[in-house]
Formats: structure tokens, C-alpha cells, sequence
């Protein structure tokens, strides 16, 4: 049981860092204005907004990994959790 949750909280991790990796990649283009800057990280920050409010109800449309695991509505909610905690982050 522990190591299904391991693994659970692995692909969660894998899932969300590659996330944080499209951003990165958006934010060292060249030729970026400030405000599209701007704009990309408050897209960003709604987005992962959506990603808790849809973790709560169980759809895992957005992580592709998380999504092949058996996840329990406990590890759900403390992913959700912190995906806020890393919205409030970016503010």
C-alpha cells in the first residue's frame, strides 16, 4: 500500500515539474515583452487553480502519469493542496 502512494506521489511530481518546465521554456524566449511575461505567469497561475479544483473531483486529464495510478481521494486532496500552495506562490 505504502509504495502504490510512492509511486502516486512520483508521478504527481513528474506531472507537475513538467508543467513548471513548459513554463520556463515560455519564459526564456526571446524577444518577450515584460507584459507577455506577465501574462504567462498569471496564465499559469490560474491554470493551477483549475488543476486543484479538478485533483479535488478526481479528474486527472491534466497529468497523464497521476492519471495511470490508482489514486485515492486522500493523496487527491494533498495534491490539490499543493497545487494552491503553489499558486500562492507565484503571487
Amino acid at each position: 500500500m505504502e509504495s502504490d502512494e510512492w509511486v502516486c506521489d512520483f508521478a504527481f511530481a513528474v506531472d507537475i515539474m513538467q508543467k513548471l518546465n513548459e513554463l520556463n521554456t515560455k519564459l526564456q524566449g526571446k524577444g518577450i515583452f515584460a507584459h507577455e511575461l506577465y501574462l504567462e505567469v498569471k496564465a499559469f497561475q490560474w491554470k493551477l487553480g483549475l488543476f486543484a479544483k479538478q485533483l479535488n473531483e478526481q479528474k486527472f486529464i491534466h497529468f497523464p502519469l497521476l492519471k495511470t495510478q490508482s489514486v485515492t481521494q486522500e493523496s487527491s486532496d494533498k495534491y490539490s493542496s499543493q497545487l494552491m500552495a503553489l499558486q500562492k506562490e507565484f503571487i
